[in-house]
């Protein structure tokens, strides 16, 4: 099995609007702009990231500008969003490449393909790994589920 560096884990939350969620080429773009913000552009392999849908908004005096505000911090498991956990190993997440494969991948299986819209969506660095009846090792590059 190859050499993969471990980092240190920094979660991310990030909070899209529904015109990003919706178009796979959008998200996938601002992903992009998020992990150069963060200083890789190349890859997430340091980071969980939670993208929430933009569900909660504050207004101006004039009730005209609706802009979108971060909902209080809710733990996933206690959240009545339905939220879709996308865990990557660290060799997948080390190539952003591979990760596009893999957000492709997941829209694929999703209710709303093309697109990421109507979860949210959390993707983290894992390793994961199965060990069959036989005794043999085997580690998954993408487990995706709810």
């Amino acid at each position: 099995m190859a050499d993969v560096k471990h980092h240190a884990n920094h979660s991310v939350r990030v909070s899209i609007p529904m015109s990003v969620a919706s178009d796979i080429g959008k998200f996938k773009e601002t992903l992009g702009s998020i992990l150069d913000r963060l200083g890789c552009p190349a890859c997430c392999s340091a980071h969980d990231i939670y993208f929430e849908m933009q569900r909660d908004f504050r207004f101006d005096g004039d009730l005209d500008i609706a802009q979108a505000a971060f909902a209080p911090k809710r733990l996933a498991a206690a959240a009545s969003v339905p939220v879709v956990s996308a865990s990557l190993s660290p060799k997948l997440a080390g190539n952003i490449k591979e990760v596009f494969s893999a957000l492709d991948r997941i829209v694929d299986l999703s209710a709303h393909p093309a697109c990421t819209s109507g979860d949210d969506l959390f993707l983290r660095v894992e390793s994961n790994f199965l060990i069959n009846s036989a005794g043999q090792l085997d580690e998954q590059a993408l487990v995706i589920g709810r």
